[in-house]
């Protein structure tokens, strides 16, 4: 199993997924003083949280580039065109890294005071969802392939009418991404002919036999990561979505999901098994 990274930065969704009061501000002055209020806090206190220290310092990186970008465009009478379309770019990049960071690592952080969370302005829930149960399935995951790269997915709680669907114990969804060369295609073996294939008993006038039920699929095996394999993470409250992977056409995107508890992680469900398509 390879080491999963908890930042997914490819291609960042363009769309809130969020269903309560979005918590990233909407003005640039707004953004940049949340996101400093929330390294300041992560920074102080990751060891305690358990963030791990290559997101803590990727979260100093990405603070200190963006801070960069934002000062060419404060000043509206000097700033130009190509700053402006720069930091825009930048802004997009950084908040996708942001929801990542609050949904992976701090809003379901049981480690992480609840004064401590609303201060930095994240949606909670309610003290009566504690009572939620654990929960006990998997995802039913789908994936689709759209327009030029686009990916479809679908997560669903029954395969029965195949309804894209939030478990209702559940805040949301949690995926694994991991893109990588196409696996080798399994050739079914020929089937047996002329005097070596097993002959069938007369069976006339007797009630054949019930057939055997279907073997489980086994579990897709990943490939272990290369030098060019992509892996990430993304947390989502709908049920179906899509993904822009066109830079990654031809390759193979693996993805597995569970279903997540927002106040409570020992209440989450289990990873589904790995579903896999090549990107088209």
């Amino acid at each position: 199993m390879p080491r999963w990274t908890t930042v997914h930065r490819i291609n960042p969704l363009k769309i809130n997924t969020m269903k309560t009061k979005d918590y990233v501000p909407g003005t640039k002055s707004g953004f940049r003083s949340w996101v400093i209020s929330v390294h300041n806090l992560v920074s102080a206190s990751a060891l305690v949280w358990g963030i791990p220290p290559n997101v803590v310092a990727l979260f100093a990186t990405m603070l200190a580039q963006f801070e960069i970008l934002y000062q060419t465009v404060d000043n509206e009478r000097l700033r130009t065109t190509e700053q402006v379309i720069a930091f825009d770019t930048y802004r997009v990049e950084f908040t996708a890294f942001m929801r990542n960071l609050v949904q992976v690592h701090l809003v379901r952080n049981t480690a992480i005071p609840y004064a401590t969370k609303i201060a930095m302005n994240l949606n909670v829930r309610a003290a009566n969802n504690a009572d939620r149960p654990k929960i006990e399935s998997t995802p039913i995951l789908d994936l689709g392939n759209g327009n030029r790269g686009m990916i479809k997915f679908k997560l669903m709680v029954t395969d029965m009418g195949k309804r894209a669907k939030i478990h209702p114990d559940a805040d949301g969804a949690e995926l694994r991404f991991y893109i990588a060369s196409p696996p080798v295609p399994i050739v079914p073996a020929p089937p047996i002919q002329g005097s070596s294939a097993p002959r069938l008993a007369d069976t006339s006038g007797t009630t054949p036999p019930a057939p055997a039920p279907a073997p489980a699929p086994a579990p897709i095996p990943v490939p272990a990561p290369t030098a060019d394999t992509v892996m990430g993470t993304h947390v989502t409250t709908r049920g179906s979505f899509e993904r822009n992977l066109e830079a990654h056409i031809g390759k193979a995107l693996y993805v597995q999901a569970r279903w997540i508890n927002s106040t409570d992680d020992s209440k989450n469900g289990t990873w589904s098994d790995f579903k896999v398509i090549v990107i088209a």
